[in-house]
């Protein structure tokens, strides 16, 4: 049996995992760039499968977004996955020595929320209208 292993982010990685509609907008590209910079993002693999990546992507010095998308099929691993990204967030932090990171998460996705808050953000305000289909949002913050 292999073992669930952690691996530098690679744009590639994040297209296996999402859902496909987010393919079809064309400022993806663009972020997924931002969001491939050495150190500040990994994926979870298990028998050459990604299960999920995820990361930080800097706005400037101190500052960043923590971002996050995992397969749906990795039920079996939700709970060492989840444990490996509050490790690998907490590791990015302090080499990187942010001050303020934040995440947005839809209004209608509770699990996140619950997800956030054990991550150790807190909510800092609801976003309306903020997602590409007009849904609502709410904005997470940790700040060191």
């Amino acid at each position: 049996m292999s073992s669930l292993t952690l691996v530098p982010f690679e744009a590639e990685h994040f297209r296996k995992v999402c859902d496909p509609s987010m393919l079809l907008m064309p400022e993806l590209e663009g972020g997924l760039a931002l969001c491939s910079r050495p150190g500040y993002a990994f994926s979870a693999k298990k028998d050459g499968k990604i299960l999920g990546c995820g990361g930080i992507k800097e706005f400037w010095p101190g500052v960043g977004e923590a971002w996050a998308v995992y397969a749906v099929d990795r039920v079996e691993y939700t709970h060492r996955i989840a444990r490996i990204t509050r490790r690998i967030l907490a590791r990015v932090i302090n080499e990187k020595h942010m001050r303020r990171v934040q995440a947005v998460v839809n209004a209608n996705f509770a699990t996140g929320m619950q997800f956030m808050r054990w991550l150790g953000f807190r909510l800092e305000g609801r976003m309306f209208q903020y997602g590409p289909n007009g849904d609502d949002y709410f904005l997470y913050a940790w700040t060191g």
